[in-house]
């Protein structure tokens, strides 16, 4: 799927949830940040001004939604230490941050084994915790629940909630609907086109309105926003 004119910014430490049918040009908004696919117009920047064909080693962590194309390594241990290698750490800091990735993802008793014998929710662990240790300035995800168990699921957004915290910028491609309660925005593209961009706030205002267009009097409603402020300085009673 090709991008159509596309106006996108992201902001630093924000997490955007990219929605949209399949073919409607997820993937290739993540190809064309990575530099995979190639722009034929246009440019991508970061705030600094610095064209993406220029950016540091390492900048972007992608985890793809078939996980098994970006593993290189002999093992699941030398897959996850290479990236920090890569990008010019010493042999003892590489070792130590892959060792700490497979902590974090419980990755510890398939170290050794090759990436290709795992299971596709392993795979995807895996690609996960290199993309830790990487450490990068933007992680894009890719249907990241698409393989995944109840367990792995927890531990993925546990993760995500845990980077959230530090404002790690994210880009979430996907469509389920806890992504949208960690997101700031939401935008959705169809034929690779911008066709909706707002912020979680404002999605769950207009629910809220719609909650109490049925047996609210007057047009004052308030937003969820101005409720839990209410509630927070102990102004309203329920």
């Amino acid at each position: 799927m090709a991008l159509g004119p596309l106006d996108l910014t992201i902001g630093e430490g924000e997490c955007l949830l990219v929605t949209g049918s399949n073919g409607s040009g997820k993937t290739t908004l993540a190809r064309a940040l990575t530099g995979v696919v190639p722009l034929s117009a246009g440019h991508i920047r970061m705030s600094t001004g610095l064209d993406h064909t220029k950016w540091p080693p390492g900048t972007i962590g992608w985890v793809q939604q078939n996980p098994r194309q970006q593993m290189v390594g002999a093992t699941v241990a030398e897959d996850i230490g290479l990236a920090p290698l890569w990008l010019g750490k010493t042999w003892n800091q590489a070792l130590a941050q892959g060792q700490n990735s497979l902590r974090e993802f419980g990755l510890e008793q398939w170290a050794q084994y090759k990436p290709s014998h795992l299971s596709g929710g392993w795979q995807h662990m895996a690609a996960l915790a290199a993309v830790h240790a990487q450490d990068p300035t933007l992680v894009i995800l890719d249907e990241p629940d698409a393989m995944l168990d109840s367990a792995g699921l927890y531990r993925l957004t546990a993760w995500v909630r845990y980077l959230r915290e530090r404002h790690q910028t994210f880009l979430i491609l996907g469509h389920h609907e806890r992504w949208e309660e960690i997101a700031d925005r939401v935008i959705k593209l169809e034929s690779g086109r911008l066709v909706a961009d707002e912020t979680t706030s404002c999605r769950v205002n207009e629910e809220w309105r719609q909650f109490l267009r049925g047996w609210w009097v007057g047009a004052d409603q308030p937003t969820v926003t101005e409720v839990m402020s209410e509630l927070c300085h102990g102004r309203l009673n329920i």
